[in-house]
């Protein structure tokens, strides 16, 4: 394949390092078909190098194809089984932004060939030839094994760098011209120990119309993800495992998706100063989603209209984050409620009767809930803090202190003396008033 170098280099930025084509292909030529191929082909060895960075882009092992069948004039190509041995990617991305695929292609010329209008004149008669039909193209099952990628991203405050390996699984039947979606059961190894798998369906020509995927990453290191937390909280992770269970379900545009999401004995490193990044207390985020077994488990539903120029993956995602990290973290009684039973909206108050020092039952089970949510809440530290309503304790206490007086008098009255206790109270009353008050009758 290397002598198609020179054509590759006309169109873009890449050099065809290794690679060599196998075929056995039947032509036939018949007036009803200007031009029919049928058999098979491999490609091993292949290596895709960037000449712009001089590094390996793509690859494979091993490409093959077991049997194809081409029609001119049915414009149709049809592949059995395409096999993928060792299949390599790289994603490279710049401090810009700027990914290592943009700006591979080169700019082409327009020809004079490409300006020439289509009515072909032939003899005296014109012929109008209208745009080509689009190829119908269509694959049997793509089966994919021991692929890998290397993915970097040096656009965030510190460099970032993720290899899959061991990626294998197989694809359903792809086809240009039919709106079934296909099926994906894909799964590789992420780091040293981490897990990878994608299943579902999607629909290749129009995956928004129709896509119903599920993403799941197992045992994955957060200490590897500490430039993606300085990038929108400023915090470093010491230590930690994440497991992610993502589904996304795409219906006429319309995006549904669930985020499942395990955090294991999370530990947060220092915290550094990021420009731009978000104002998130995540320490106190942490310590209220933190679990007695130190685990953060937690539902992320997202939703949006993937037809929506402005709309991005990423940008829905992180905005479902940052408004669960907010809620959190701005109504943690809430949070704390809920974890043993309680709506009630008042749980982070404790209330007394005015001027009095004992609590109603209801308050005190009030307590023991607050004490059970600690409780699964181990990292959590509470600090309580008083509060008085000044006007209300004032009146309680002064009716309480003339209360207490008015006792004290009614019992030191003489023993023998016999008349009603509401003429004794009377009696006092008028006795304190005459004694606190200068009153002119």
């Amino acid at each position: 394949l290397a002598l198609s170098q020179p054509w590759l280099a006309q169109a873009a930025n890449v050099r065809l390092d290794t690679g060599t084509l196998n075929a056995r292909i039947q032509v036939a030529v018949d007036p009803e078909d200007p031009l029919k191929l049928s058999g098979n082909l491999e490609i091993p060895e292949l290596s895709i190098i960037d000449t712009g960075r001089g590094e390996r882009l793509l690859g494979w092992q091993r490409l093959g194809i077991d049997q194809l069948s081409f029609s001119a004039a049915e414009n149709r190509l049809e592949l059995s089984e395409l096999e993928v041995d060792g299949p390599y990617a790289r994603l490279h991305i710049a401090e810009d932004g700027t990914t290592n695929y943009a700006g591979l292609l080169k700019d082409q010329p327009e020809t004079e060939a490409a300006l020439e209008s289509t009515e072909v004149a032939v003899g005296s008669t014109e012929t109008s030839v209208g745009p080509a039909l689009p190829l119908d193209v269509t694959v049997g099952r793509v089966r994919v094994s021991d692929g890998s990628a290397d993915f970097t991203d040096l656009g965030l405050p510190l460099p970032f760098r993720a290899a899959i390996s061991e990626l294998g699984g197989q694809i359903s039947t792809l086809s240009s011209n039919s709106t079934q979606p296909a099926s994906l059961d894909l799964r590789g190894r992420v780091g040293e120990y981490g897990l990878a798998e994608i299943n579902g369906d999607i629909q290749p020509m129009d995956p928004t119309a129709t896509t119903d995927l599920r993403v799941l990453f197992r045992n994955v290191s957060m200490p590897d993800l500490t430039p993606y937390t300085m990038r929108f909280a400023s915090r470093k992770i010491d230590r930690g495992t994440l497991d992610l269970d993502l589904r996304y379900v795409i219906a006429d545009g319309k995006l549904k998706g669930e985020n499942g999401i395990v955090i294991d004995e999370l530990v947060l490193g220092e915290k550094v100063e990021e420009p731009g990044a978000l104002d998130l207390p995540l320490g106190l985020a942490v310590a209220l989603l933190t679990g007695p077994d130190g685990t953060i488990d937690i539902d992320m539903p997202v939703t949006g209209d993937v037809n929506d120029p402005q709309f991005g993956i990423g940008q829905v995602v992180m905005k479902a984050f940052v408004n669960l990290i907010t809620k959190v973290v701005t109504a943690p009684f809430n949070l704390l409620g809920r974890l043993v039973g309680v709506e009630s909206e008042d749980f982070d108050r404790i209330e007394f009767r005015p001027g009095s020092p004992d609590l109603t039952p209801p308050e005190k089970e009030k307590l023991v809930k607050l004490a059970e949510a600690l409780a699964l809440r181990p990292s959590l530290a509470l600090t309580l803090r008083g509060a008085v309503a000044a006007d209300e304790d004032r009146l309680a206490l002064q009716e309480m202190r003339v209360a207490a007086v008015v006792e004290a008098r009614l019992e030191a009255l003489p023993a023998d003396d016999d008349s009603m206790l509401v003429a004794r109270r009377r009696d006092v009353l008028e006795a304190l008033t005459a004694e606190r008050l200068t009153v002119d009758l």
